[in-house]
């Protein structure tokens, strides 16, 4: 009996619901306003008059009834005049609205302009940025989109944490100094141990080289990990960039450490065994190739047997922050007056040259001409002209450059695009960080938008 009720309510419930479907398509057909049309009116009129928080409650009606992307961007711009008339005081409904919507319309390229709009407008660079790299991810764009993402690559906050030195980011690790000691953050600033030394390579390949002084008063040199733990003591061993990745003949991986050794450099293994060489420098293995220096102005590209890769001794071969001549593939050897680009083969890649370059960091590499400096590309192409005082070379498309006496970042067509002015300037990291320094101290920016 219960069940035979149970289907009358349901059969009168949908009878209604036809009847009323109908009743509003005949108002309609008659020329009678359905509550939407008339929410909607009513929205426009309070607009017309200025009452712009009346006019979003109309038009909050009218979403209810019936939602859609055009009629959300139409309130994006009753938001817009409401906030510009002081209208709206709690800025954060507005824009968590905004965020909502986007939410709402996350494969539609008009709803991010529109909110991205109106948060760049007010300097809500954060939640603009979070918005754009949600569209990259979902592969939402436009012109438009485009634009925007031009314009907040380049905002930051800045941190004012303070270094006496920093070393560039590598695997994910920076070296910072600070109160006289060494220690490390992630490449989000954050700590990574409790470590503190007297002396610290950067990370490579799980392991660093570090100095500490112990208890007995005794100052020792030895390979930690990630974690801070010791792995394996270097005695006699002064100073070491850390450790390379090279490969025996066989093509097996073999971790080595340049190290620095009285007056001479020489190359032990992970473990701390002595494996070869004898030089007046030696620079960190990477891609299979090291630098060294056999005697002042005599360098050679070996590999991980401590053979020459290449018969050809150059004048000078540019290294990075890490002793390495070899970062993307890519080594920059001068012979005779000017620098050429060369293969991890030793092979000259290209008939550009130079007076003098910087290591490849990301897609282009500053490069000096005539005591000025521009950029280069990977084949020798020139992306811009000599024209700075000082240069580095670009990482996640920034760049920084010396203009007068001070550092300026630029973006890849040469345009200033932070103009705050720098005593130096470190790389810009995958995670948006970018160390600076001023009045002889370090501080960061923090980029709103990061990745491509």
């Amino acid at each position: 009996m219960k069940k035979s009720n149970n289907k009358v309510l349901i059969i009168v419930g949908v009878l209604l619901m036809n009847v009323l479907v109908l009743y509003m398509i005949g108002q309609t057909l008659l020329g009678k306003e359905s509550p939407y049309d008339i929410a909607v009116r009513e929205a426009r009129t309070y607009v017309e008059n200025e009452l712009y928080s009346r006019a979003i409650d109309k038009y909050n009606e009218a979403v209810i009834l019936e939602d859609s992307l055009e009629l959300r961007l139409e309130m994006v711009d009753v938001y817009e005049k409401g906030m510009e008339y002081g209208e709206f005081t709690s800025t954060y409904e507005v824009f968590n609205w905004l965020t909502t919507m986007v939410d709402i319309y996350r494969d539609y390229p008009a709803a991010y302009e529109q909110a991205c709009k109106l948060l760049m407008k007010y300097q809500k660079y954060e939640d603009c940025a979070e918005l754009l790299m949600q569209a990259r991810d979902l592969y939402v764009t436009s012109e438009k989109i485009e634009e925007y993402r031009e314009q907040i690559r380049y905002q930051y906050r800045k941190n004012y944490a303070t270094y006496q030195e920093v070393l560039p980011v590598f695997d994910g690790v920076y070296v910072v100094k600070a109160d006289d000691v060494y220690t490390y953050l992630g490449d989000d600033t954050s700590s990574t141990h409790s470590g503190a030394y007297t002396y610290a390579s950067s990370y490579s390949e799980g392991y660093a080289f570090v100095k500490a002084f112990f208890p007995d008063g005794n100052e020792r040199s030895f390979l930690i990990n990630k974690d801070g733990q010791r792995q394996v003591y270097f005695m006699d061993v002064e100073t070491s960039s850390g450790v390379g990745l090279a490969r025996t003949l066989e093509g097996e991986e073999l971790l080595l450490l340049s190290c620095k050794v009285g007056d001479k450099y020489k190359y032990y293994h992970i473990n701390g065994k002595e494996e070869f060489g004898e030089y007046d420098f030696a620079g960190r293995f990477r891609n299979n190739v090291a630098a060294v220096m056999e005697s002042e102005g005599k360098w050679k590209l070996i590999n991980g047997t401590g053979n020459p890769i290449v018969d050809k001794t150059f004048s000078d071969v540019v290294l990075n922050e890490f002793d390495e001549c070899a970062p993307k593939g890519l080594i920059w050897a001068k012979e005779g007056s000017e620098y050429h680009l060369y293969d991890t083969l030793g092979n000259q890649i290209s008939d550009f040259a130079c007076d003098g370059a910087k290591a490849f960091v990301d897609e282009y590499a500053a490069f000096q001409k005539n005591g000025v400096w521009g950029y280069v590309d990977a084949t020798g192409q020139i992306l811009l002209t000599p024209q700075f005082d000082d240069a580095k070379s670009f990482s996640n498309r920034m760049a920084a450059v010396m203009i007068g006496d001070g550092w300026r970042l630029i973006n890849p067509k040469g345009e200033i695009v932070v103009q705050e002015s720098f005593d130096d300037v470190d790389y810009l990291n995958d995670k948006g960080v970018c160390f600076v320094k001023s009045k002889d101290k370090w501080s960061y920016l923090e980029m709103y938008y990061t990745g491509k």
